[in-house]
């Protein structure tokens, strides 16, 4: 068995605090697999990047962009404010391919350690907001509060055992999904 600090390397890196969320994740990842371990049983853990979907207007990064563009729009105003440089990177998986990675790891995986189920591509926030807007055709200012926290500075997980171990990749492009969740979003927000 590999130690746990392979598979949280990511958080070592970071010059950010973690947030309350990410830091129980890695200890429930770390700590949850001990009666496991002790009992010779194996956990059988997925780990999934963050996951987006179509009608989620809750605080995640992809929905709060896409909502402060819409009020943007509906508003006319010619600027909006983002938090941070642009330059932190996240993985993004959308919500179907999420689905089908953790059904395929529960029916196909009974390795002892986690495995990622995600795109194991990343973007800058910079490149997911001009993106956003390009979609939803604003063609305002962004202006960066580099004043506000970046958050950390790279959230990518490296999916290969997921393929390697059941054959899982996704199959949503991160354009074609961001089109379902701006189209969604628009519709129940007016």
């Amino acid at each position: 068995r590999s130690s746990p600090a392979s598979f949280l390397r990511c958080f070592a890196a970071s010059t950010e605090p973690a947030s309350p969320k990410t830091s129980c994740s890695a200890v429930c990842c770390v700590y949850g697999d001990s009666p496991y371990i002790a009992a010779s049983c194996p956990p059988r853990g997925a780990t999934s990047a963050t996951v987006w979907k179509p009608c989620c207007a809750c605080c995640l990064v992809i929905p709060a962009l896409i909502r402060k563009v819409h009020e943007a729009k509906q508003r006319g105003d010619r600027q909006i404010f983002v938090w941070g440089d642009g330059t932190p990177t996240r993985e993004f998986i959308y919500s179907d391919d999420a689905a089908t990675g953790i059904v395929m790891a529960a029916a196909k995986y009974d390795g002892a350690e986690p495995v990622n189920i995600g795109t194991g591509s990343e973007i800058a926030i910079k490149d997911l907001i001009n993106l956003i807007c390009e979609l939803m055709g604003y063609e305002g200012e962004i202006i960066w509060e580099t004043d506000k926290p970046n958050g950390q500075p790279r959230r990518c997980l490296d999916v290969e055992r997921a393929e390697q171990f059941f054959g899982f990749r996704a199959a949503i492009s991160f354009r074609e999904g961001l089109q379902n969740t701006i189209a969604d979003l628009t519709i129940v927000t007016g």
